[in-house]
């Protein structure tokens, strides 16, 4: 399985990560932003989840 990092978590991260899904990347996408705790949407969580993922 590939991993990619994403530095940045705000939308441009995020839009990074959807643009890698949308193009078949079926990896882990951690997020890092600069926030010690960050909560996403359930929209923005199965979105990096990619396919298959345990919702």
């Amino acid at each position: 399985m590939n991993r990619t990092v994403i530095v940045g978590a705000s939308a441009g991260g995020l839009t990074a990560a959807e643009a890698l899904r949308r193009a078949g990347h079926e990896g882990v996408i951690p997020l890092v932003g600069d926030k010690a705790e960050a909560s996403a949407t359930a929209w923005e969580t199965a979105a990096l989840a990619g396919p298959g993922a345990a919702a």
